[in-house]
């Protein structure tokens, strides 16, 4: 894969995500989840970002896991490392936002927290997303970027 826990960092940042190294049960169950939404959600980013062209992301997963020496691919990918990282987080705070219990859909809770929306959280990552792949797209394959979207920006109502 392109990203690790360790890439989500500012914005993207995930609560309870804590550096690899220390010893925190809910660390690992953190870890483990950021993981899952890595492994479902960075070959669907990919396969959006090259406007479905399914060639050119099985050309470029396999390089990446021959770790070739390719410096337009090298390039390629250390560009892409944010805007995957984004599109993940987004995926997890928009999943995380509801939790799913045998009563139904529930909105977590802190007792002694402030209350807070992640509509603009989540904003703010699809947008700084888009505008980083556009800048990847045309600058590093100088095309104009395909109507896919991970393209298109967002208001905070999702439109």
């Amino acid at each position: 894969m392109i990203v690790s826990t360790n890439d989500f960092r500012v914005e993207a940042q995930i609560p309870a995500l804590f550096p690899l190294e220390e010893n925190i049960p809910s660390n690992s169950i953190v870890s483990e989840r950021i993981q899952s939404f890595i492994d479902k959600y960075e070959p669907i980013f990919l396969y959006k970002f090259f406007g479905c062209d399914s060639d050119k992301v099985s050309e470029i997963l396999d390089y990446w896991r021959e770790g070739a020496g390719n410096a337009v691919y090298d390039e390629l990918l250390r560009k892409l490392k944010a805007p995957i990282v984004n599109y993940v987080a987004y995926q997890y705070f928009r999943n995380e936002t509801i939790v799913n219990t045998t009563i139904g859909g529930v909105v977590e809770q802190g007792e002694n927290g402030k209350k807070n929306s992640s509509i603009w959280l989540c904003t703010k990552l699809w947008n700084e997303m888009c505008e980083l792949n556009r800048m990847i797209y045309c600058i590093t394959l100088k095309e104009s970027c395909p109507n896919t979207e991970v393209f298109k920006y967002v208001n905070a109502m999702n439109l």
